[in-house]
């Protein structure tokens, strides 16, 4: 059982056929691949251009906080102007109808919760 040339050759030929066997195009694989699986490619693509896109995001981001800041923010040149808190404003009670919850035992003897309209009064903030 030792090699003979027919042993040979045939290995000679094996290794011809498997080194020059036909290979597809890549962009044929691709367009095959997108048609076939169209979704697998859109998911592909997400995860691929992802990262890239939400960097882009978030620098934008960031200029857009800068700008604000600058343009609108505490760091825009007031001309000199001070900012004070004014206490121009007082709270009030003022009295108004209102709806009330009120407990009520029925002839059953349950418990419900019923609304009346009754005056109520409410603080409110007047500003001169």
């Amino acid at each position: 059982m030792g090699n003979t040339d027919r042993d040979i050759l045939d290995e000679r030929v094996e290794d011809l056929l498997r080194a020059s066997a036909p290979q597809p195009r890549p962009e044929f694989m691709l367009a095959l691949r997108t048609r076939l699986f169209p979704e697998r490619a859109i998911a592909t693509w997400r995860r691929r251009h992802r990262p890239v896109f939400m960097g882009a995001l978030a620098s934008a981001a960031a200029a857009a906080v800068v700008l604000v800041l600058v343009a609108a923010g505490p760091l825009a040149g007031g001309g000199g102007q001070d900012v004070k808190a004014g206490s121009n404003c007082r709270s009030v009670l003022v009295k108004a109808r209102g709806r009330v919850p009120v407990v009520v035992q029925t002839r059953t003897g349950q418990t419900r919760i019923v609304y009346r309209d009754e005056p109520v009064e409410r603080p409110v903030e007047r500003c001169r």
